[in-house]
């Protein structure tokens, strides 16, 4: 996983980080630019994503189809399944995520609550990441699919965008049911034949013998 400046790097020179690097998460406006979609196709073709944070301007983003380029674009959601407030929506957006009211890490060394969909950018990238730790011989447009059909409909998609919040649980199932099972042709083992126990002699008991006794005379 990685973010922020290494997409730049990755743009440039794509094949040096398909080997170690599966999902990149941008959480900095700009989703729309065709700077930062071409290079989501890019990173694609060298089996990477991009999740790209949808923004926080409570705007429909009208900049194409989300099915129809290669960034993956989240939308914030909170507690109750619907868009938060702040979060831009529209066909641009792929998915949702948690991203109102989440505990977090902050400077100083302690936490926070915080909200935007920089935080719901992260989750989504860190899904990507289990997905692939379940079957990392999945392509890229593999694990994109896992991701948006295992998503949940709810009431932030608005009935606009075609996928909904993810749902963690169910996309790593999806990605374990695509593992092809074991082969059934390793060669048979034998087993070592048991050997029967050596029986113990058995001892025989020693019969006591009784003592008889004197029968005692007795005068007429």
């Amino acid at each position: 996983f990685a973010c922020c400046g290494v997409l730049l790097d990755i743009h440039s020179s794509p094949t040096r980080h398909a080997s170690d690097l599966r999902a990149v998460g941008v959480s900095w406006s700009g989703a729309q630019d065709s700077g930062r979609r071409n290079a989501a196709t890019t990173c694609k073709a060298a089996g990477t994503l991009v999740v790209s944070a949808a923004g926080n301007s409570n705007s429909n983003m009208k900049y194409g189809h989300a099915d129809k380029d290669d960034l993956i674009v989240v939308g914030a959601t909170d507690s109750n399944d619907d868009r938060s407030g702040f979060s831009n929506y529209g066909k641009f957006v792929d998915v949702w995520a948690p991203g109102s009211g989440i505990y977090s890490t902050t400077t100083g060394s302690g936490y926070r609550f915080g909200s935007g969909t920089s935080y719901s950018c992260p989750i989504v990238a860190g899904l990507i990441g289990m997905i692939w730790s379940v079957n990392p011989d999945l392509t890229a447009d593999e694990v994109e699919k896992i991701l948006k059909e295992t998503t949940d409909e709810v009431d932030a998609q608005h009935k606009k965008v075609r996928w909904g919040r993810i749902n963690s649980y169910e996309a790593v199932k999806a990605a374990a049911g695509t593992i092809s099972s074991a082969p059934t042709d390793y060669p048979t083992i034998t087993p070592m034949p048991t050997p029967a126990p050596t029986a113990k002699p058995t001892k025989k008991k020693k019969k006591k013998k009784k003592k008889k006794k004197k029968k005692k005379n007795t005068r007429v």
